[in-house]
């Protein structure tokens, strides 16, 4: 599952084209720099169609967040993504391993 940060808006399908549109640009980017094969950025582009997108609106992050920053001291952005993490109960899905 792909997580993003949305911004608020009225319309349903956009988040998910804005989102899937900078994965997009990063294939593109890589194809640029000679790093992906044009067949793999097409074949990347229709991937992300099949892949199941939560958004999710910065705002309502952001309480949470300005916590994390006064508990730890790191910068407010990474504080955005923990959040992310708590609310979604990510790192309870996660199955221990053994070793490194």
């Amino acid at each position: 599952m792909i997580r993003c940060f949305i911004r608020p808006s009225g319309a349903r399908s956009p988040p998910a084209r804005s989102c899937r549109r900078s994965f997009f640009n990063a294939f593109r980017h890589e194809h640029r720099r000679k790093e992906l094969p044009q067949d793999k950025v097409e074949q990347g582009w229709d991937l992300l169609f099949e892949l199941p997108l939560a958004l999710y609106a910065p705002e309502n992050l952001m309480p949470r967040a300005v916590e994390i920053t006064s508990e730890t001291g790191a910068i407010f952005y990474d504080a955005l993504f923990v959040s992310l993490v708590e609310e979604t109960s990510v790192l309870s899905s996660l199955q221990p391993t053994t070793g490194c």
